[in-house]
C-alpha cells in the first residue's frame, strides 16, 4: 500500500520535525567517539546514513564508514570539508559511552521514521484506504525500522549483543522457576522454540501453567497464552486452583467436595480463592485463541500487545495450518512458522505438543524423542524438548515403592537441549487435584 500523495506527506513530515528529532549534538557526539577513540571504530557499522539528519554529519559518517571498512586508520585531515576538525575536537564527550550515544542517535532517527509512518498512514486514511490495509502497512513499516536499525548482519553488532547478553541475562532468558531444570537448561532463551510433550492426560497444560505462574507472579513478566483447546475461563480456573490449592472442580463449582457430596465453601476456602483471584488479577497475562487461529493471528496479537516476554501455545496440533497437505506437512509448516516468529520477535515460545504414539508396552514405560515424528519438523526446529512422564499412568507400584509417592511421582525428561546437556531425567511431585508440579529436592538424581 502506497498513498498517492506520498511525497506531499513526506514533505509535511519533514517540515514538522522538531528540535528533539533533529539533535545535531547527538550526531556530533557519535562522530567524536569514533574519531578520537580507535577502539570504537568498528562500531560505525551499527549505524546507517539515515540515522543522521544533518547533511554535514551524514557526509562525515559516510567518509568514516568507507575508511574504516577498507581497513584504513582515520586521518583527521581528510575529513570532508562540511565538518571541520574544530567542530569535533571542541567537545567534551566520554568516548567510552559510545553505546549510549549510538542508542540515543538511533532512537531519534527511529522517531523521525515513526513520524513519517504516521503521516503516510494519515494520507492513506484520507484516500479512503481500509483499516486492515493501513494496519498492515504500519506493521510492515515498523518491522523495517527494527531491521534497519539493528545491524544484525554485522559482527560488531553481534559483539555488542554479547556484551548486552552478559550484562542482562535476566532479560534475555526466561527462567522456569524450577531450580534444577533452570540449572541444566539455563531457561528459555529469547528467540528459542521450546516444547513440552507427553501423551494425553499427563498434565502438559498444568506444567505450562506452573511456569506461567512463575513468569507472571515472580518475574513480573508479560505472557501471551494461546489457548486452542480450553476456554479462557477454564485456564483462569486452573490458575486459581493452582494458587489457592483448591481442586479445579471445586473452584469451577464454587463448592467444596466432600464424601457426602458438595458443601458450601467456608470463610477459609473463600479467602484462599479470593487471594488467588487478587494475585492473578494483577498479572500481565493475555489470551488468544479461537477455532480458526493460525500463526498469522498469533503474530498480530504479539504486535498488538507489544513487549511480550513469553508466548505459550496450547497446543501445536490445533493451530490452523497456513497451507493444505498431510498432517505431517501441515505440522511441519506450523513448526517452522513458530520458530520463525520466535526469531523474528526475539521471544521464547513454549509449545505444548501431544504425543499420540502408545509407548505403554516399552520396558521403561517412558516417551522418547522419536515419538515426536508425527509432529513433523518440530523435533528439528525445537531448541529444547521436555518430555513429561508419570509412571502411575502406565503401571502399578512395584514392591518396595511407596504407593502414595508413586501416585504423585512425575518426571521431566530433557530430551533435547541445543544449548546444554540433554537426556537427563528430573524428578517432580504432581498434585493432580490442583495441577501443581513441584520439583523434587535439588541434588536428587
Amino acid at each position: 500500500m502506497k498513498p498517492q500523495y506520498t511525497k506531499k506527506y513526506k514533505r509535511l513530515a519533514t517540515d514538522r520535525i522538531s528540535a528533539i528529532l533533529n539533535d545535531r549534538e547527538a550526531e556530533l557526539d557519535v562522530l567524536y567517539s569514533i574519531v578520537f577513540n580507535e577502539a570504537n571504530a568498528y562500531k560505525v557499522s551499527r549505524l546507517t546514513e539515515d540515522d543522521f539528519y544533518s547533511n554535514d554529519t551524514k557526509e562525515v559518517y559516510k567518509f568514516l564508514k568507507e575508511e574504516i571498512s577498507s581497513g584504513k586508520k582515520v586521518d583527521l585531515t581528510m575529513l570532508p570539508k562540511q565538518l571541520t576538525i574544530a567542530d569535533l575536537s571542541n567537545r567534551f564527550v566520554m568516548t567510552s559511552n559510545i553505546d549510549l550515544h549510538i542508542d540515543k542517535l538511533r532512537e531519534i532517527a527511529n522517531l523521525r521514521k515513526l513520524q513519517d509512518i504516521a503521516y503516510l498512514a494519515t494520507a492513506a486514511a484520507t484516500e479512503g484506504k481500509k483499516f486492515k490495509e493501513i494496519k498492515s502497512y504500519i506493521y510492515s513499516e515498523l518491522d523495517k525500522i527494527k531491521i534497519a536499525g539493528n545491524g544484525a548482519s554485522q559482527i560488531a553488532a553481534c559483539d555488542d549483543k554479547y556484551d548486552e547478553y552478559l550484562q542482562t541475562q535476566d532479560n534475555l532468558i526466561i527462567k522456569t522457576g524450577y531450580t534444577k531444570l533452570d540449572w541444566v537448561t539455563g531457561g528459555f532463551l529469547n528467540g528459542s522454540l521450546n516444547v513440552i510433550a507427553s501423551a494425553q492426560g499427563l498434565g502438559k497444560t498444568s506444567f505450562a501453567l506452573n511456569i506461567v505462574d512463575h513468569v507472571c507472579r515472580k518475574l513480573k513478566k508479560k505472557v501471551l497464552y494461546v489457548s486452542l483447546e480450553m476456554s479462557y475461563l477454564a485456564i483462569y480456573g486452573k490458575l486459581i486452583s493452582l494458587l489457592s490449592k483448591q481442586s479445579f472442580s471445586e473452584v469451577m463449582a464454587g463448592k467444596l467436595k466432600t464424601d457426602g457430596g458438595w458443601a458450601e465453601f467456608d470463610e477459609h476456602h473463600w479467602r484462599q480463592i479470593n487471594n488467588a483471584r487478587a494475585a492473578v488479577y494483577g498479572w500481565q497475562l493475555y489470551f488468544c485463541g479461537e477455532q480458526e487461529t493460525g500463526t498469522a493471528d498469533i503474530e498480530d496479537k504479539i504486535k498488538e500487545i507489544n513487549d511480550i516476554d513469553l508466548v505459550v501455545i496450547d497446543y501445536l496440533q490445533l493451530i490452523k495450518p497456513s497451507k493444505s497437505g498431510s498432517i505431517y506437512e501441515t505440522t511441519s509448516a506450523t513448526s517452522r512458522e513458530l520458530k520463525m516468529l520466535a526469531m523474528k520477535y526475539n521471544l521464547p515460545f513454549l509449545v505444548i505438543n501431544s504425543i499420540n504414539r502408545d509407548y505403554s508396552n516399552r520396558a521403561d514405560y517412558k516417551p522418547h524423542i522419536s515419538d515426536l515424528r508425527n509432529s513433523g519438523q518440530l523435533e528439528y526446529d525445537a531448541d529444547m524438548i521436555l518430555l513429561l512422564h508419570r509412571p502411575s499412568m502406565f503401571r502399578e507400584a512395584k514392591n518396595g515403592e511407596n504407593k502414595h509417592e508413586f501416585e504423585h511421582k512425575a518426571e521431566v525428561i530433557i530430551a533435547k537441549n541445543r544449548l546444554g546437556e540433554a537426556n537427563i531425567e528430573l524428578d517432580f511431585y504432581f498434585d493432580g487435584k490442583t495441577g501443581m508440579f513441584k520439583e523434587a529436592a535439588v541434588g536428587k538424581n
